[in-house]
């Protein structure tokens, strides 16, 4: 025989939906030119308040990059004390700032090393080649708590 369930306590019952652990959402955006100038890729835009995972990260940029070099961006993990440029890439390879404007690029994350993030560790974007032309850049991240 089968136990009986009443209305009331399949209320109380909770059941899990969506990810495992606490996921959240960060978004940094350069505005109008901000993306030309080097500079501006320089700042963490996130500091860890727990350990989490890098679950995916998107891009979208309004204006392609013309300079006849590649122009990438890279989102790139600091340690405490370690200076923006000098940290651990997070992606296997960096935005194509000349691709096509307006249209999502989704970023490959590195395995281990470049996913997971420590608390108190931060993150940053990191340009490379010259950032002629490149307007209105917007980065998306998701972590994943761990």
């Amino acid at each position: 025989m089968e136990p009986q369930i009443s209305e009331l306590d399949e209320l109380r019952i909770v059941k899990p939906i969506g990810f495992r652990g606490i996921t959240l959402p960060i978004m940094v955006v350069l505005k109008n030119a901000e993306p030309q100038t080097a500079a501006n890729y320089t700042t963490p835009f996130f500091i860890a308040n727990r350990n989490y995972t890098i679950f995916e990260v998107k891009e979208r940029h309004q204006t392609a990059g013309s300079d006849a070099g590649a122009v990438t961006l890279q989102i790139e993990k600091l340690a405490n004390g370690v200076a923006p440029g000098s940290g651990v890439n997070c992606l296997t390879a960096g935005f194509n700032l000349k691709a096509t404007a307006n249209t999502l690029q989704t970023g490959a994350i590195v395995a281990t090393a470049g996913q997971y993030i420590e608390k108190g560790q931060a993150l940053t974007l990191k340009s490379s080649g010259t950032l002629t032309a490149v307007v209105g850049v917007t980065v998306h991240v998701l972590l994943k708590a761990v």
